[in-house]
């Protein structure tokens, strides 16, 4: 039993450190849209490369959780315990581990609401980017037409060549 308490306190730990990675590239990600403009393509090269970085540590998120769920289903049916907690795992695990559990499970969701908070703020900044850049492509495209209609294009002076040909 307490391999398996100890198992699932490594696999957790794992976790922390892979979102602990994760809240850093959000942290970037949020940084990058506070100042850059992305009308040039290295902003949003670094964006996209920050996006598959991220990517990468959720399927290693993924993959730890899978293991975490087997870990826990073994741990409660040989346990015979409808749930894995803190009060269900009192006399089957140690006082240290449970606690080890509890403050790993708590540091989790921690991370995962920092990052939260963090993705929100930076959709923000993003979609502001998006949209400062969309009035910009406006204004040159209204400048194009008012353009257009004040200098238009000059007649054709010269001869035009039809071609009757089918």
């Amino acid at each position: 039993m307490f391999e398996k308490v100890s198992s699932l306190i490594s696999q957790y730990e794992s976790q922390i450190a892979i979102y602990r990675e994760m809240l850093t590239v959000a942290r970037e990600q949020q940084q990058l849209c506070t100042e850059a403009d992305f009308t040039g393509e290295e902003n949003l090269e670094k964006f996209n490369r920050l996006l598959l970085k991220r990517q990468k540590l959720m399927d290693l998120i993924e993959e730890n959780q899978s293991e975490v769920l087997a870990l826990k289903k073994s741990l409660r049916l040989s346990l015979g315990l409808e749930e894995i907690s803190g009060d269900a795992l009192a006399g089957h695990a140690s006082f240290n581990e449970i606690r080890k559990l509890l403050e790993a499970e708590r540091e989790i969701i921690f991370l995962l609401q920092k990052i939260s908070a963090l993705d929100s703020r930076t959709q923000e900044l993003f979609q502001s980017g998006l949209d400062r850049l969309k009035q910009g492509i406006e204004k040159i495209q209204r400048n194009k037409k008012a353009n257009r209609a004040y200098n238009p294009a000059g007649r054709q002076r010269e001869g035009f060549f039809l071609d009757r040909s089918e």
